[in-house]
């Protein structure tokens, strides 16, 4: 119990931790509304969410905790220490800040973006979305059992292969989606090819201050 108690708040420069963690969660959904009403696709795991959503008419939000409930419970038997406040606040903030910046962006937006404002607005919410989950990662407190469940597998299948799992982990959850009618796009297969590169790119440089 201590050591899990360490785990979870015993971290150096705890404060600074849970506010990035928070507001880099809640800043992950206002971009997946805005990839979404963009048009543009959204990360895997949200696309399947809000496909299955939208068919059974339920929030996004809670879909999105649904399903990573179910791979958490998967998680825990496999191997529980990934798992943190950043799990739960990966399965709650996320899903129903996305929920909460939906109706604002909306009515924001015309209905149907011209292609040169979806560019203009696509570019820098990408770059917003990039550096979020790259803090989201440095802080350490936890992933989300989406991208625990792959790392896991890798590790204990395939262990010179873990790249290559976690592309076709996504791109079966792709695969899924679009049997729902997901939110798939550029945005989408950005996230499955380019996106962890590139997280590795700003936890290199910065992930020795929260060491």
């Amino acid at each position: 119990m201590q050591k899990l108690f360490k785990q979870w708040f015993g971290r150096t420069h705890m404060p600074l931790r849970l506010a990035l963690l928070v507001s880099s969660v809640i800043l992950m959904g206002l971009c997946v509304a805005m990839f979404d009403t963009l048009q543009v696709g959204t990360d895997p795991c949200s696309s399947l969410s809000l496909g299955i959503s939208r068919k059974i008419g339920i929030s996004f939000g809670t879909m999105q905790l649904a399903f990573n409930a179910l791979l958490m419970i998967i998680v825990i038997c496999i191997d529980w220490r990934g798992l943190g406040l950043g799990t739960l606040a990966n399965m709650v903030l996320c899903g129903y800040s996305a929920d909460f910046f939906f109706p604002i962006i909306r009515s924001i937006l015309p209905l149907s973006p011209s292609l040169p404002l979806r560019i203009g607005i696509f570019l820098p919410t990408m770059a917003l979305f990039v550096t979020v989950v790259a803090l989201y990662l440095l802080v350490d407190l936890g992933s989300a059992p989406y991208d625990a469940l792959p790392l896991l597998i890798a590790r204990h299948y395939f262990p010179r292969h873990m790249r290559l799992v976690r592309v076709l982990w996504d791109l079966g959850i792709v695969c899924l989606s679009l049997c729902f009618q997901g939110s798939v796009g550029i945005m989408t297969l950005l996230c499955i090819f380019f996106l962890g590169p590139v997280i590795g790119f700003f936890t290199d440089r910065f992930g020795a201050y929260f060491r």
